[in-house]
C-alpha cells in the first residue's frame, strides 16, 4: 500500500465551542479512505501536544509512500497571515494565546513541502468565519486564509473565507458527507472529484457553503485508478462475472479446483471472444467490489500471477495452457507502487536467522534467534521429504530476537526421516504497526540471501532448514 492518511476529528473543546459532527466524520472519512486503498491512522480529541505529536509522525511517515492525506476537522482561524489548527486545549482569550496554544498550518505543508514528488493532501472540515475581540484594537482575525501549497499538494477547504460549515442530514457535516460520496469516484481526476464535492454542498445549502481548492499538483491524480477499458464495448464485469459462476460447480466436478479456474477462464474467453486477462479483470471487479478496489494495472499483475500459479506459461512472447495456445491480452506496465524499493538508508535488515531441533516427550521444538525487530509475524512451515507430513504455526518474535514453536504428528511423535523447515514472512499490511516504520513500506528494509521480492506482496523472508529426524 503506497497511500497514507492521518484522518483528525476534534469535538470537545474546552474553551472554543463544542462540535456535534467532527468525530463521526473521521470514523467515515476513514472508511472510505481504507476502501480506496490507503493506510489509515484516525486520532479524536487531541490536545495540543496531541496535535502537534500527530504532525510529526505525519511528516516521518511520509518518507514511506507516495500519496499522503491529511485530514482535519475542527475549528481553524487565521491570525496575522497565518493559518492555526485549533487543539481541543487551545484558549481564546486574545490572539496571542491562540496562536501560542494552536498548531500552525505551516507545520503541516513544511513537512510536505520535502516530498516534492508524492502527491499530498489537505482537506480542511473547518468553520472560517471571523472572531472579533472586544479589548483587541489593530487586529484582524479571520477564518482560515487562501495560502500557496507546496509543490505536489492540493488543498481543500470545506467553505469559503468568512463563511461557516454546515452540519448534514445525519451524523455527518454535510462537506463529510459529499466526500464520502464521491471521494470513490473511479476514474475521476482529484478537482473532478472535489468539483462534485462543491456542487453538492452547494446545493445542499442553497449556496450558503461553498468548498475551496487550490492546487499546486503537477501530474494527474486519481483516488480509485480509471479502469482498462475492455476489448469489447458490450461486454461488462458483471456479464463475465455471471458467466463464469454459471459454469464453475461443472468443471469443480470434473476437476481440481486449479485446473477448473483455469479452463473457466478459457472458456469464458472464449465465450465473449476477449483476452484471458480481460476476464480476470472483469471477474475480480465484480468479486472484490465491496472489500478491495484495485487499480488496472495491479489487477493485471495480480492475474499474470494467479494465472501463471495455475497452469498458464509463458515462452517467446506467448501464453499457453496445457501446450495449448492461449489469447492473453496487454499486460499493462507494473505500477509504480509494486515496484522493488531499495531499503531506506542505514536501515537495511540483512535477515539473518538461526535454529536448532530439539524434542522433548512428543514434540519436536525449534528454538530459533535472529536480528529481526521483536513482533515481527513469522509463519513457520514443517514438511517431510518422504511422506505426506505439513504443519504450520504462525509465531512472533519474542526479546532478543528469539522464538520458539513446536510440531506433533497428531499428538504422537513425527516419524523419522528427512524434513525441512520454512520461515517465512506475511506481507507488510498484517504485521503490527509499532514495527512497520522499522520494516518499510512493503517491508523494503528486508535484504540479504534470507529475502526474496514479489511483486504483489514486496519484500518476503525465505528461509529453509533441512535436517533429518533420528531419535
Amino acid at each position: 500500500m503506497s497511500k497514507l492518511a492521518y484522518v483528525v476529528g476534534l469535538n470537545d473543546y474546552q474553551f472554543w465551542g463544542k462540535l456535534n459532527n467532527p468525530i463521526n466524520d473521521v470514523k467515515g472519512i476513514s472508511s472510505i479512505l481504507e476502501k480506496i486503498g490507503f493506510r489509515i491512522k484516525s486520532f479524536e480529541n487531541l490536545n495540543y501536544s496531541g496535535l502537534s505529536q500527530c504532525i510529526y509522525e505525519f511528516g516521518h511517515e511520509l518518507n514511506n509512500f507516495k500519496v499522503g492525506l491529511f485530514y482535519f476537522a475542527g475549528h481553524g482561524v487565521e491570525i496575522d497571515g497565518e493559518n492555526y489548527l485549533i487543539p481541543i486545549d487551545a484558549q481564546i482569550q486574545d490572539p496571542g494565546l491562540i496562536a501560542s496554544s494552536s498548531v500552525r498550518m505551516s507545520f503541516l505543508l513544511d513537512w510536505m513541502a520535502n516530498y516534492k514528488e508524492n502527491t499530498n493532501v489537505v482537506i480542511l472540515d473547518a468553520c472560517r468565519t471571523n472572531i472579533s475581540f472586544r479589548n483587541s484594537r489593530g487586529v484582524k482575525t479571520t477564518g482560515l486564509l487562501p495560502i500557496n501549497a507546496p509543490m505536489g499538494t492540493f488543498i481543500s477547504y470545506s467553505t469559503s473565507p468568512g463563511s461557516s460549515a454546515q452540519d448534514g442530514k445525519g451524523n455527518n457535516s454535510l462537506f463529510a458527507e459529499a466526500l464520502i460520496k464521491y471521494l470513490p469516484s473511479e476514474g475521476k481526476k482529484i478537482e473532478d472529484v472535489f468539483k462534485n464535492v462543491r456542487f453538492y454542498v452547494q446545493e445542499e445549502t442553497n449556496g450558503k457553503q461553498l468548498p475551496w481548492e487550490l492546487s499546486a499538483l503537477v501530474g494527474d491524480f486519481y483516488f480509485v485508478e480509471p479502469r482498462h477499458s475492455f476489448s469489447s464495448e458490450k461486454v461488462t464485469p458483471q456479464k463475465i462475472y455471471d458467466f463464469a459462476e454459471s459454469i464453475w460447480d461443472d468443471y469443480e466436478k470434473q476437476y481440481d479446483s486449479d485446473k477448473a479456474e483455469g479452463l473457466v477462464f478459457i472458456a469464458v474467453s472464449q465465450h465473449f471472444d476477449i483476452p484471458i486477462l480481460d476476464v480476470f479483470r472483469g471477474y475480480s471487479i465484480i468479486q472484490n467490489e465491496h472489500s478491495h478496489n484495485f487499480s488496472d494495472a495491479q489487477l493485471c499483475v495480480l492475474g499474470v500471477e494467479r494465472l501463471k500459479g495455475i497452469g498458464f506459461t509463458e515462452k517467446h512472447n506467448r501464453w499457453y495452457y496445457e501446450g495449448n495456445p492461449v489469447r492473453m491480452g496487454e499486460i499493462l506496465p507494473l505500477p509504480d507502487e509494486l515496484e522493488f524499493l531499495v531499503p531506506e538508508d542505514r536501515c537495511a535488515i540483512v535477515v539473518d536467522i538461526k535454529v536448532k531441533e530439539s524434542f522433548e516427550e512428543e514434540k519436536l521444538f525449534f528454538q530459533g534467534s535472529c536480528n529481526l525487530p521483536v513482533g515481527i509475524l513469522l509463519m513457520l512451515s514443517l514438511k517431510s521429504m518422504e511422506n505426506k507430513y505439513f504443519a504450520q504455526d504462525a509465531i512472533s518474535v519474542g526479546e532478543g530476537g528469539s522464538f520458539l514453536s513446536g510440531f506433533t504428528n497428531r499428538g504422537e511423535k513425527v516419524s523419522r526421516g528427512i524434513y525441512i523447515l520454512e520461515i517465512s514472512s506475511p506481507v507488510f499490511s498484517v504485521q503490527p504497526d509499532s514495527i512497520k516504520p522499522c520494516l518499510g513500506i512493503r517491508c523494503r528494509n528486508l535484504s540479504g540471501k534470507n529475502v526474496e521480492f514479489n511483486v504483489i506482496g514486496g519484500n518476503t523472508i525465505h528461509f529453509t532448514y533441512e535436517f533429518k529426524v533420528d531419535y
